[in-house]
């Protein structure tokens, strides 16, 4: 493989390896925060025992809260959630635009490589080296004669 097409390979390979880490640490993040959204459902349930517990004549106000706040916290998961989606979308797009640009350098490669093979065959066609070497050296003799 020549050494352009290798250089282009591994630059699109730590392309493709950085948009997978990407994607990895974004599976990473939308993990921790559904641990952290199970943690605050924990936390609030305990939250709602103890007040049902000490604050008995609030409890019409308590629940109030606590729908309120089960509301905000649905609410800030899904506008974390359609975050990640637009994140993996836009990373998608740009993994799809990688395979292409690589497929197309690949044709090309292939094209030159092609090109190159009859240029090569075409030159040792045309001259060769030794019968090239023998004309330089009987030219140089008549050339002398001339002079």
């Amino acid at each position: 493989m020549p050494k352009k097409e290798q250089a282009k390979n591994n630059i699109l390979e730590k392309k493709v390896d950085t948009l997978d880490k990407k994607v990895g640490v974004l599976d990473i993040k939308v993990d921790t925060l559904d641990k952290k959204v199970g943690v605050l459902d924990k936390k609030v349930d305990t939250l709602a025992k103890g007040f049902d517990q000490h604050c008995k004549e609030d409890k019409a106000e308590h629940k109030k809260i606590m729908v309120d706040l089960k509301k905000e916290m649905k609410d800030s998961e899904e506008r974390v959630l359609l975050h990640f989606d637009v994140l993996a979308e836009a990373l998608k797009d740009e993994i799809k635009t990688i395979a292409e640009q690589y497929g197309s350098i690949r044709e090309n490669m292939e094209i030159m490589k092609d090109d190159a093979e009859l240029m090569k065959a075409e030159l040792y066609r045309k001259t060769d080296y030794a019968d090239f070497t023998s004309l330089e050296q009987r030219v140089t003799v008549l050339e002398k004669k001339v002079a």
